[in-house]
């Protein structure tokens, strides 16, 4: 790590965790600045720093500051409309993510915004695409996402979801279906600038956080503000209810060591409360593997934004929508065909033109390059930063 990256974690721990903050002498102010945007946690970093920045930086951090302050208050407002629509036309609903993780926070305004995403049941969606509609939303309805559909109004957008990203396939995730089946029944009343809305219980919500985690640090990876997120999640449940909880139905769907080593990272880097239930079966050669997630961290930035290329990585450690890392070599093999395949249906059936399958697949994707809607392929650094990210998330043991 980076002297900003380790000074960054500091001052999270401490606004976080009440922690001391700690020695500014010195500090590269410009690099502390740049990371904690690249991490989305910018506004708990500058509620941190305000008065120990130097004067140059004052009026571009405030500005910056403010913007996304008021972006979440915003996000607030949108929140109890989107529960004023639903509740007032009898549709039971539950906000999932982003605001539900905010009322975790000492201070849920510190936490970065970015769309509103709400869970109903999949026999609502006709209904509730009208109401959108009828309020003014516009949707893509040919999208194909196997969970959610987006809405937009001028600089709004909200996600209608019928299930939570990052379920994985088979029977870990029919599994996971069973345990949230309830969810919106069971969703808790939550107030903040004067607005009312749903969000999950304890369970429900961490479940959600492990599943919504999961399925990003394998693709395009996390920030910061995930690892805080469930850094002030597991912080905050007492350890006999987390194993009460937790224990027996993540080790069921094969999340309960992915969860112990969040907390682990968590503990050591962010100086969050020591969980007991975190170190159980803890193994030698972890401390590495704690190192190297954190490392990871740093290297995505949130959803990838320090580096394009992570999505086309992760396309070579998963093979379709398992929700798990393919420890396998031949994995590259199975990327390239499944790219064949959607480009050249007919190398299904007729398996001698995957060859060709593979060209018009690499041709198409060579095209949207060049209209800037993918990034560009350097397979040196793809093939490494690939290996690089399987050695660590195969000890991750996900859905096993």
């Amino acid at each position: 790590m980076t002297d900003a990256q380790q000074l960054l974690l500091q001052i999270l721990g401490a606004q976080l965790f009440g922690r001391e903050l700690p020695d500014f002498d010195g500090v590269d102010w410009p690099a502390l600045v740049k990371e904690a945007e690249q991490q989305t946690v910018f506004p708990l970093m500058f509620s941190a720093v305000e008065s120990r920045l130097p004067e140059e930086l004052v009026p571009k951090c405030q500005s910056k500051y403010f913007m996304y302050a008021g972006t979440s208050i915003r996000n607030a407002h949108q929140h109890g409309k989107v529960h004023k629509l639903l509740a007032g036309n009898g549709i039971p609903y539950v906000i999932i993510k982003g605001m539900a993780s905010a009322s975790y926070y000492p201070d849920p305004f510190l936490r970065s915004m970015g769309d509103v995403d709400f869970l109903i049941d999949k026999s609502n969606i006709p209904a509730v695409t009208a109401l959108l509609k009828n309020a003014g939303y516009s949707t893509n309805e040919k999208s194909d996402h196997p969970a959610h559909l987006a809405f937009r109004k001028g600089s709004e957008t909200i996600e209608m979801h019928w299930e939570p990203n990052g379920l994985p396939e088979g029977e870990k995730g029919e599994l996971c279906r069973k345990y949230l089946e309830d969810i919106i029944p069971t969703g808790i009343g939550y107030d903040t600038q004067n607005e009312h809305f749903i969000i999950p219980d304890t369970f429900h919500h961490g479940l959600v956080l492990l599943l919504h985690t999961a399925t990003h640090i394998i693709n395009t990876g996390v920030g910061l503000r995930h690892l805080c997120d469930w850094a002030l999640f597991a912080g905050k449940t007492e350890d006999a209810e987390f194993r009460a909880l937790f224990e027996e139905k993540l080790k069921a769907v094969g999340l309960w060591r992915f969860a112990q080593l969040l907390t682990r990272v968590s503990v050591r880097y962010l100086g969050s409360p020591e969980k007991a239930w975190a170190a159980d079966n803890a193994e030698d050669t972890d401390g590495a593997l704690l190192e190297a997630m954190i490392g990871d961290v740093f290297d995505a930035g949130n959803f990838g934004r320090k580096d394009s290329e992570r999505l086309n990585e992760a396309k070579l450690m998963t093979s379709g929508k398992s929700g798990t890392v393919d420890g396998s070599k031949g994995v590259l093999f199975k990327a390239l065909t499944e790219k064949a395949y959607k480009a050249m249906p007919v190398c299904k059936k007729a398996k001698i033109l995957l060859p060709i399958g593979w060209i018009v697949a690499g041709v198409k994707h060579l095209k949207l390059v060049r209209k800037g809607r993918r990034p560009k392929i350097h397979v040196g650094k793809m093939l490494a930063g690939a290996e690089k990210r399987r050695n660590i998330y195969t000890q991750f043991k996900l859905y096993q």
